[in-house]
């Protein structure tokens, strides 16, 4: 006599190997996901932060080179041409649509932030996109004010604030280095990324550039309250 499972049991296990699939997946999706993320930052804070370097080098801080430019638009540019031969562009679009996509970018709330793809030369920030799909955005003005925004999944992703959109700014003290954003917090990059970053308003998200550099994670996207209560660095509570 021949043993086998018969139709019904199949059926089962098919039905209960589907169903942990369904719990299992969207987690991994997601932690595969925000691995990428964290990469991906740290690979262009590096980059960045190097070049700066270098261009410090040849022609001494931000107060140096920048200290003619005219209005935010002069400033802006300036600031991104000095980058521009560091950077492998795949698309410079200066003060024009093509390097974001056309859409709002969220804070983490869900409201909208602004769209990056139709900031122009009034807002004043030049835009590029890089040959990996990583879309950048200069900003400096003539009273010192200096970022670069970054978007590390260019066109893909959910473009928000804290998720798949950062920013560096340059260190107040010594204008020597660009920073993560949240590190110039008074009272440390954890507690602007857990108190400024999850709320609605300019810090939102920003803040938490440097919680994923130094700590190579988003895990307050998940436990932002233990992380604030016992000052974690991860959600397994180390």
């Amino acid at each position: 006599m021949n043993k086998g499972f018969t139709l019904a049991e199949v059926l089962i296990t098919l039905g209960i190997i589907g169903v942990v699939a369904a719990m299992t997946l969207p987690a991994l999706i997601q932690n595969n996901t925000e691995t990428a993320r964290v990469t991906a930052l740290k690979k262009q804070y590096s980059i960045l932060n190097q070049a700066y370097q270098r261009i410090v080098f040849d022609k001494g801080t931000t107060d140096t080179w920048l200290k003619d430019c005219e209005n935010t638009k002069d400033c802006s540019e300036k600031f991104a041409n000095e980058f521009k031969e560091y950077l492998k562009i795949a698309n410079d679009c200066g003060f024009t649509q093509g390097c974001f996509k056309d859409a709002e970018v969220k804070n983490f709330d869900g409201s909208d932030y602004f769209n990056f793809d139709q900031r122009n030369e009034t807002g004043g920030e030049y835009k590029v996109a890089l040959s990996d799909g990583t879309g950048l955005m200069f900003y400096a003005d003539e009273f010192g004010d200096v970022n670069i925004k970054i978007d590390v999944d260019g066109f893909k992703g959910e473009h928000t604030l804290g998720k798949d959109i950062f920013c560096l700014t340059l260190n107040a003290d010594n204008k020597m280095t660009l920073e993560p954003c949240g590190m110039e917090h008074s009272d440390g990059y954890k507690k602007a990324c857990l108190d400024v970053g999850i709320t609605a308003g300019r810090g939102n998200g920003y803040n938490c550039t440097a919680w994923v550099v130094y700590n190579g994670n988003m895990d307050y996207l998940h436990c932002p309250d233990k992380l604030k209560t016992n000052n974690w660095n991860n959600c397994k509570g180390k």
